[in-house]
């Protein structure tokens, strides 16, 4: 993650971190296992600007974690005030109270940790949950006042510290502990699996203990007197008369008002006092000939702000990240989400009902975040890609990386029709590759223009010329995450489960590959195709009246054989995906031949500017292994067929 890029998610003003001129960097070398990068939240079009940020859950467990949080807190007061006065308190309920915060939080701790994968889930979890910590351990001297108003004021401060400590010593060891047993479980190295903005909430006091600090730093004082056990006015009016000295000399001196803008390359008087937030500028002015360190902050006092300055602006960067938490709420199966910070992405502020895409994140589920997914998918493999190879093989080195470059080529141009109809490629499998997608008039436009690039490529002298077969589903997927460095950049979601599977048999489409697998290990072992065609010729007899001739007269076809098995070698689609196209009406026209001998429902399907018409039939059940009898449908180009075969029905079903 580069600075230039924080400004785009990070929303407000900030009184002391300057993304633009490299805080981020500085602040955290290692910006990208500290802060995780928020996802992209679309509404239920797809169409509409996306909310950037982190989608979670509201649910039941979370509200059960801030009131236990809550009660302990209270508890914590209450003990606190009683050890001030020196007077005996509910030792039990205090414990109790812990206990009941402690089961839930080891709960979400836990899941978060096991479920991470490198995608910084304990990080998140901890940034959120600061939000409510931070509210509740500010206003302590507040509530105290309600308990004992002499201890309030006397010591409120003081206690407010000691009630973060207390806090924070007890769910760090509890982390520790936690991530100590689950990386010897794991193998994973212990620095691996802690949160790293947990360790940045030990280091940094006001991160969990203030939820806004303006630019006099006023909302410090009860820092300075409880937690540094220091007079802080003196400071306030040092820094209050040296901001003043600053703008006086800002106005007047020449030589300074050339330093700013040639060394640091900004507008002195649009920068005015933001200047003294710049890391190491109060230094230079302290060095300046008419500083008066007597009057203005002394050198310690200096030294002193430098530090907290550094302090503040890491607050301030997580404080921009806490903002972008979107709370979303569940109903009929649906998410949906009330934010106001929708108003700044144009969209109209009020309840609005995000993408089904969308996978919110669940501290209490053991998987946090839902591993199961539903995607179009479209799948395509070259036809006998093995046993060409091995043909080849035997042609010499130049055949062999002409063939290279040709699948490359190919390739590269199949990749980028997917990427104009934005299909996600999921996996190269070798001879073809998985796409991803969550509309079908994508999918399906994208295999029609993929199958006519494959006839342009034949006519230049394509190698791989036995076909292309292709399977387009609406199916259940799993996202793996799988790591493969260090850094976020290095995550990678892998697909897998039955959606995979069930376009992998459709592609194939044969119930079993034996005889096939066998003919390829053979001829790739040395033997002659022709000595291998003749042992395998009996086998092969056998199954010829199984043909569909006529089926296989044309340049792509698919069809269910009598055994029920499936040969494809051009378009098939599984009933859900024509469903979901039925249902979305994801075509402009529809139209059946005249001609009986075509029975196919031809439809004008339109994505991205472009318009592809194609005919959809419903072959039978397919026999499929591992997924019996599955039915699918047969896809073909429909663009050369003439208007006047055509005539336009209403109420036609696709299926």
């Amino acid at each position: 993650m580069s600075d230039s890029s924080i400004p785009f998610f990070l929303e407000g003003s900030f009184n002391f971190l300057m993304p633009e001129r490299g805080d981020v960097r500085r602040l955290f070398v290692e910006t990208e296992r500290t802060l995780p990068m928020p996802q992209f939240i679309h509404l239920d079009t797809e169409e509409a600007t996306p909310i950037s940020g982190y989608p979670i859950l509201m649910t039941e467990g979370l509200e059960r974690l801030r009131q236990t949080f809550d009660d302990y807190l209270d508890l914590e007061e209450r003990a606190q005030v009683a050890i001030e006065r020196r007077v005996s308190y509910d030792k039990k309920a205090y414990a109790a109270a812990w206990a009941r915060y402690r089961t839930i939080l080891e709960e979400i701790t836990e899941n978060v940790i096991t479920s991470s994968y490198g995608r910084r889930l304990p990080s998140i979890f901890w940034l959120y949950h600061s939000i409510g910590v931070s509210r509740r351990i500010k206003e302590v001297p507040k509530r105290l006042v309600r308990l004992d108003l002499d201890v309030a004021r006397e010591k409120g401060d003081r206690i407010k510290y000691d009630v973060f400590r207390r806090y924070l010593d007890r769910v760090t060891k509890l982390t520790y502990d936690l991530v100590h047993q689950i990386a010897r479980q794991t193998n994973e190295p212990e620095s691996e699996l802690f949160p790293d903005v947990l360790t940045r909430m030990k280091d940094n006091v006001f991160i969990l203990t203030e939820d806004y600090i303006g630019p006099n730093l006023r909302e410090l004082a009860p820092y300075f007197n409880g937690y540094l056990g220091a007079d802080g006015r003196a400071f306030m009016e040092a820094l209050e008369r040296t901001r003043e000295w600053h703008g006086e000399q800002l106005w007047e001196d020449d030589d300074l008002r050339a330093a700013v803008e040639n060394l640091l390359g900004v507008d002195p008087d649009a920068w005015g006092d933001k200047l003294l937030a710049i890391t190491g500028y109060m230094k230079f002015l302290a060095a300046y000939s008419d500083y008066e360190p007597e009057r203005l902050l002394s050198p310690e006092q200096v030294d002193f702000y430098e530090r907290l300055l550094i302090r503040l602006k890491e607050y301030e960067l997580l404080v921009a990240y806490r903002r972008l938490f979107i709370p979303v709420y569940s109903r009929d199966d649906d998410y949906y989400c009330r934010s106001p910070r929708l108003r700044t992405t144009g969209i109209r502020p009020g309840e609005v009902t995000l993408s089904g895409a969308t996978r919110p994140m669940d501290f209490l589920a053991a998987w946090v975040i839902e591993p199961r997914v539903e995607r179009f998918g479209l799948i395509y493999d070259i036809t006998d890609f093995s046993d060409i190879l091995s043909i080849l093989k035997r042609d010499g080195a130049e055949t062999q990386y002409q063939s290279f470059r040709m699948v490359f080529r190919f390739q590269t141009r199949i990749n980028r029709i997917a990427q104009a109809h934005r299909l996600h490629l999921e996996k190269y499998l070798g001879d073809g590759a998985f796409y991803s997608c969550r509309q079908p008039e994508r999918a399906l436009t994208v295999a029609v223009f993929v199958q006519r690039y494959y006839k342009e490529a034949l006519a230049r002298g394509f190698l791989f010329d036995r076909g292309l077969r292709m399977a387009l589903n609406y199916g259940e997927y799993r996202l793996l995450p799988l790591r493969e460095g260090r850094s976020p950049r290095d995550l990678r979601y892998e697909f897998f489960g039955h959606g995979v599977v069930e376009l992998s048999r459709l592609a194939t489409g044969k119930s079993a590959q034996g005889l096939e697998e066998t003919r390829t290990f053979l001829i790739s072992m040395g033997y002659s195709p022709e000595a291998v065609d003749a042992f395998f010729r009996p086998m092969s007899q056998s199954a010829v009246d199984l043909l569909d001739h006529e089926a296989e007269s044309r340049d792509f076809y698919a069809y269910v054989n009598a055994n029920g098995s499936l040969v494809n070698e051009g378009i098939v689609a599984t009933e859900p995906f024509i469903d979901h196209l039925s249902a979305k009406r994801a075509y402009s026209e529809v139209h059946e031949p005249v001609d009986p001998t075509r029975p196919y429902v031809v439809l004008v399907v339109e994505d991205a500017g472009d318009s592809v018409k194609v005919g959809v039939r419903k072959l039978g059940k397919a026999k499929l292994k591992g997924l019996g009898n599955l039915p699918v449908y047969e896809i073909v180009d429909a663009q050369d067929w003439p208007a006047s075969t055509l005539q336009e029905t209403r109420g036609k079903s696709v299926r």
